[in-house]
């Protein structure tokens, strides 16, 4: 008997395969769109992804420079604040300033 209800469970298992492969293609299907939504379409795709990385490059290529720009800053501030010589030529040179009984000639 259990030799026999091998034989009838094959063939009606025909059947079931074929809606099994028929399942199989609808899930690769479903698959494949969610891959390429993720890849392509969503908030966090790879494409925002890899824009932002590079984004994000740049911007600390751009806090660098600032820091150094800073650094310059604080250093001749320094420098002004410590030498009154260096001060009135600064202002002299970057505001045109002039003493009361000073001309101002600009040579261009």
């Amino acid at each position: 008997m259990p030799i026999k209800s091998f034989f009838y469970s094959v063939k009606s298992n025909t059947s079931d395969t074929i809606s099994f492969v028929k399942q199989l293609r609808i899930m690769r299907v479903i698959i494949a769109i969610f891959a390429i939504y993720i890849l392509f379409v969503s908030e966090n795709s790879f494409w925002k992804r890899a824009s932002n990385q590079y984004r994000i490059i740049g911007l600390k290529r751009e806090i660098n420079i600032h820091k150094k720009e800073i650094e310059d800053s604080k250093q001749k501030l320094n420098e002004l604040n410590s030498n009154k010589t260096n001060l009135e030529k600064f202002a002299r040179e970057q505001y045109l300033m002039k003493k009361t009984n000073e001309d101002i000639f600009l040579i261009k």
